[in-house]
């Protein structure tokens, strides 16, 4: 049963990685990073609880979390987690695993939640927008750069990619992403699409709707 849950949620291929995901990241996209992160810290203040969802090893978390007052990024990663914990961090910030779609904390806790490059790969993305709507205050922001296939893909590197055991689960268009969005209880407040490869980014901030979540669409898998 494990094996099988294993293979759904393509945990074992992240676990196995984790050891090489820091340099992976600075090698391949650092340009990528250092442009989200001016355009993520344009919305952060000291006063603010953020949440991140699917930190990796840091990548945003180190730069960012001394913009905010407090900062928690988690990754249903173990080893994530692990090879995270081992560099350098400031006092505000914590690592620690959490599922996105079955987080452990209270309703209404965080002032932000960070959720960047993962909604895509995640087998229910619907199901973490809920939890991301339950764990945010009133009016709270959702920061979600997220891959999508507005432009040609690069069917190269994608092919070599799924070679080597990476998944994407939804290949959503700019409009199609938008959409999911806001059908899962937020109003978008900045949406921006980002030339990179083998998928454009689109570097998106919805604020938080109060009311009950709207039924999320099902889009293919790649």
């Amino acid at each position: 049963i494990m094996k099988q849950k294993e293979n759904r949620d393509n945990k074992s291929f992240w676990d196995r990685i984790a050891k090489l995901y820091t340099r992976i990241q600075e090698k391949g996209n650092k340009q990528l990073y250092e442009t989200l992160i001016k355009k993520i810290e344009a919305h952060l203040s000291d006063e603010q609880s953020v949440l991140e969802l699917g930190c990796g090893t840091g990548q945003l978390s180190l730069p960012l979390a001394p913009k905010a007052k407090t900062w928690l990024a988690t990754d249903f990663s173990e080893c994530m987690i692990a090879e995270a914990k081992k560099r350098e961090k400031s006092s505000n910030l914590c690592f620690c695993v959490e599922d996105a779609t079955a987080l452990s904390f209270d309703s209404n806790r965080f002032d932000v939640v960070l959720i960047a490059n993962t909604l895509h790969i995640m087998p229910k993305p619907k199901k973490a927008l809920e939890e991301i709507h339950r764990v945010l205050k009133t009016d709270g922001l959702l920061i979600a750069p997220t891959f999508v296939a507005e432009e040609k893909i690069h069917r190269l590197k994608l092919w070599l990619m799924k070679r080597i055991g990476f998944r994407v689960f939804h290949s959503w268009k700019l409009a199609e992403f938008k959409a999911f969005i806001c059908q899962n209880g937020f109003e978008l407040l900045q949406c921006e699409l980002l030339p990179t490869s083998p998928w454009s980014e689109c570097f998106l901030v919805a604020r938080k709707i109060n009311g009950t979540v709207g039924k999320g669409s099902d889009f293919k898998e790649v």
